[in-house]
């Protein structure tokens, strides 16, 4: 089954994009939004709302707080995210397997940018096995902008509980392998 009818940004004109870092910090996912060029880029994706969970950022967010041609919510924390990601018709996400599952679940447009600055990347790793289903995709922040636009378009298939089916197989490379808590 595709995502096609639910939160399809082809139904409207205008969108709202939700970012989320969770409770670590990525400043290089951020700070996208905090460049001049942000605001035409947003503008060429018929993004009118943005909405950025920061998390603990240096960001200041000055070019987005001028954009007039943008709503723009910003906020560190909540204790509970699932309405700003319902209302969202896509999802910028950090690679946190909590917040891909609440919005794969929700049924929203999701595209995953895994902090590769996290302990040996395991974001990427479940990202990809994602992806591989059809769920998401995922960008690095070259990439972002292009990766966004081919959101708008894809036919992604629809999350359907499995009772952790699919993650249990995208976990199962990340569990069965050792992990060292100690750099040398």
């Amino acid at each position: 089954m595709q995502l096609r009818s639910i939160h399809n940004p082809s139904d409207h004109c205008a969108m709202h994009l939700f970012v989320t870092v969770g409770t670590t910090s990525f400043d290089a996912l951020l700070e996208v939004f905090d460049r001049n060029d942000a605001i035409e880029m947003l503008n060429c994706l018929q993004i009118d709302q943005i909405t950025l969970q920061t998390g603990h950022t240096r960001c200041k967010f000055s070019h987005l707080r001028l954009a007039d041609s943008l709503a723009v919510t910003i906020f560190d924390y909540a204790d509970e995210i699932g309405s700003y990601i319902s209302s969202a018709d896509i999802v910028l996400s950090h690679g946190g397997a909590g917040t891909i599952l609440d919005v794969l679940s929700r049924h929203v447009r999701l595209c995953v940018v895994p902090n590769p600055a996290l302990h040996q990347n395991h974001q990427l790793e479940l990202v990809s096995a994602l992806e591989k289903e059809g769920y998401l995709l995922h960008s690095t922040i070259d990439s972002l902008w292009s990766v966004l636009e081919e959101v708008l378009h894809h036919d992604f298939h629809r999350y359907e509980s499995d009772r952790g089916q699919t993650f249990a197989v995208a976990f199962r490379g990340l569990v069965s392998r050792p992990v060292s808590f100690f750099h040398t």
